[in-house]
């Protein structure tokens, strides 16, 4: 009797581990799960194209209202500017408020604009952007459209280098070849006078 009350006790103990361990369980188990989850949640397997399929979305219809820049030239630079900027911020505040409406979030001024300690630097980025534009679209309405976009291409050489000045990012010797080989393939294509010399207008391809 003394046996078998000991092994009745043995396995209640035993019951009462195990369910202790599935209500409870270690703390390696959660850190695996939690990690499965996150995982999970991530799948960079289903989006590591999305990326590249978007950028090259965006440079099609950048590229087409390039061209139609280049289609009106009496419109003056600013205007297209103007008109640009208008119809931008109209298209993104009808996104911007869409996404704080999907996620339940409170809609002030801050949604628009930023957080009050990055507004500074936002405005920054307003400003020096619209140069950027304003200089863009002059470059289309005097110069050919193939070496206005060429030239738009020496941005990775510019924000690579202030890059590793301001935000101490790397920098290192296949970003310097790639910016110069870059660099030089503008040249070629843009052929400025100063290094060419007077190109002649009886050239096959004009």
């Amino acid at each position: 009797m003394g046996e078998s009350h000991q092994s009745e006790k043995d396995i209640e103990s035993d019951g009462g581990l195990r369910m202790s361990q599935i209500q409870n369980p270690p703390a390696e188990e959660l850190d695996v799960k939690v990690t499965t989850t996150e995982t999970q949640k991530e799948d960079p397997g289903a989006t590591s194209y999305l990326g590249l399929v978007f950028a090259a979305i965006a440079t099609f219809f950048y590229s087409i209202s390039s061209l139609f820049i280049a289609l009106a030239p009496e419109i003056p630079t600013f205007e297209v500017t103007l008109i640009r900027g208008v119809s931008q911020a109209i298209f993104c505040s009808i996104l911007i408020t869409a996404q704080a409406i999907k996620e339940k979030k409170n809609i002030d001024w801050t949604t628009y604009f930023g957080p009050k300690d990055k507004i500074f630097y936002l405005f920054l980025r307003g400003c020096f952007g619209s140069f950027s534009i304003i200089g863009y679209y002059y470059s289309i309405k005097h110069l050919p459209l193939s070496i206005a976009v060429v030239l738009s291409f020496l941005n990775p050489i510019f924000a690579g280098l202030l890059s590793f000045f301001i935000l101490g990012e790397k920098y290192e010797i296949p970003d310097a070849i790639c910016a110069v080989g870059s660099f030089i393939g503008v040249i070629f294509v843009a052929e400025p006078p100063f290094i060419f010399g007077k190109i002649s207008s009886a050239l096959p391809f004009d």
